[in-house]
């Protein structure tokens, strides 16, 4: 039955997000001819669509909890296809100098500061109502009853690790969109320097996310999800992204360097704290 639930809530979701997108490209389709207001249109009703599912999820989610967890499925679906988080990891890490994705400030019509603002806003938004939901109420309500702890258990579970994967994913294409918009690759030549440069930034920003996701307090646990989530994919497609297009060598150097680090607060983190508390 809990299984159930679970995979219920997921289903309706990605229904959710489907319906969604349908209806709107049908109404946008009806239009003769697809201009940038069209497609700023478009992309700002997708998105706030998704905003709102996935906020409503959050603060629902303690006598709703199947049908939060569908409303949050969809609207980070949603969220996130109007972002790109694929096309903002080939927008980071471009493997050459071709055109295919562009060399214009805008993707699809829709300005690359625009896909970056969208997302500031929405990390803002459902970081702040799950700190408030799964930390602050926690928190407040440590005597909940034999009966909240069966019938949400599960559930629930499912709600924060999806909740930390989306912030995950939602802090990757942050920082792909971030460099996109505001630091473009070159035209021709400097793409030795432009990968360095573009490796040091997003190795300084990945590594900075996976140890706030170690290191952060147990009370901030599914942000904290998202937080080391984010943070391990940014890293891994740096130091792919080194290994191609600057050096095997320093690839190898980066990775030695960062998994030391991580290994070490893990261990701080995972295991000697635990010992001292017990």
């Amino acid at each position: 039955m809990k299984a159930l639930k679970i995979i219920y809530g997921l289903g309706m979701g990605y229904l959710l997000y489907q319906t969604v997108s349908f209806l709107l490209a049908l109404i946008f389709s009806s239009a003769e001819s697809w201009s940038s207001g069209l497609a700023n249109g478009w992309f700002v009703l997708n998105f706030c669509c998704g905003l709102a599912a996935a906020t409503l999820g959050l603060l629902f989610i303690k006598r709703l909890r199947v049908f939060s967890l569908g409303l949050l499925v969809g609207g980070l679906l949603l969220i996130m296809n109007q972002s790109g988080i694929s096309t903002s990891l080939f927008r980071m890490f471009p493997f050459s100098d071709n055109d295919f994705y562009g060399y214009g400030g805008e993707y699809f019509g829709i300005p690359l500061w625009g896909r970056f603002l969208s997302l500031l806003v929405a990390l803002g938004v459902l970081g702040f109502v799950g700190y408030i939901k799964f930390s602050l109420n926690n928190n407040h309500s440590k005597s909940s009853t034999q009966e909240d702890k069966t019938e949400g258990g599960p559930t629930m579970t499912a709600i924060k690790v999806i909740y930390g994967l989306g912030i995950g994913l939602m802090l990757i294409a942050l920082v792909g969109f971030g460099i996109a918009a505001f630091y473009q690759p070159p035209h021709y030549g400097g793409w030795g320097d432009y990968g360095r440069n573009v490796s040091i930034i997003t190795g300084i920003y990945g590594l900075a996310l996976a140890l706030s996701g170690l290191l952060l307090t147990s009370r901030l646990n599914t942000l904290k999800i998202g937080l080391l989530f984010g943070g391990l994919l940014t890293l891994i497609a740096e130091t792919i992204f080194l290994g191609i297009s600057v050096s095997l060598g320093g690839a190898f150097a980066a990775a030695f360097i960062v998994l030391i680090i991580l290994v070490a607060t893990g261990y701080y983190s995972l295991v000697m704290r635990k010992e001292a508390k017990g």
